[in-house]
């Protein structure tokens, strides 16, 4: 079965450090969310509510995006991955107080020298998804693939595109990310199918 590897996947936990922290030492913060222009909000913010449990990520505006991420040691399993026996699916729940809002979710694989920059693949990314208009829903976004041979750390991000948290009257709004997932499965033979099929499972394990 599918693990989430994330360290407080709903926010509920940890405050969150420094995006740089997470990037240029790897090693010492793993687990620990890093971010640009965010706060942990706890309830609801407006007509926003937490996704699950009683916190959730709120991102203000930055420059170009607004950025968060954690780091995650897969050393673990190692043998498999370097296998092409091991799926993962990342993805997080989005939401917005304004419409057009972009949000992305993306993957780094990192080799064993945790450095960011030493890749052993091309990222993981969904690029930018238009969310709806709507406070009351939250809109999954995420997707999955096989798990590049050589990988050892993973670099997990949730983002927003900042000049779309602007309404068209010029006020500027938030954007919102709960319930992230990066699911990692051992399978004897993965393929494209069923590393996409994981996707789903942000759905269904909303609440992990």
């Amino acid at each position: 079965s599918a693990v989430n590897v994330l360290t407080d996947p709903s926010f509920e936990l940890n405050p969150l450090t420094t995006l740089s922290n997470v990037l240029t030492n790897i090693p010492a913060f793993q687990g620990q969310w890093g971010h640009e222009n965010s706060t942990i909000w706890t309830g609801p913010d407006g007509f926003v509510n937490p996704d699950s449990f009683s916190r959730m990520l709120k991102v203000d505006l930055g420059g170009n995006y607004s950025q968060t991420g954690q780091c995650i040691d897969v050393s673990a399993y190692a043998a498999d991955i370097d296998a092409g026996n091991v799926l993962v699916a990342m993805g997080a729940m989005f939401n917005a107080d304004l419409p057009a809002a972009d949000g992305s979710a993306s993957l780094s694989f990192i080799d064993s020298s945790g450095l960011f920059g030493n890749f052993t693949g091309p990222d993981l990314a969904t690029g930018n998804v238009t969310l709806d208009a709507l406070a009351s829903t939250w809109q999954p976004i995420g997707l999955g693939n096989t798990m590049p041979a050589g990988t050892r750390w993973l670099f997990f991000q949730v983002a927003y595109r900042d000049a779309t948290l602007i309404d068209g009257q010029g006020q500027s709004g938030f954007g919102y990310v709960d319930s992230a997932i990066v699911d990692v499965m051992v399978v004897p033979e993965p393929t494209t199918l069923v590393a996409l099929s994981l996707v789903g499972m942000l759905a269904l394990r909303r609440r992990a």
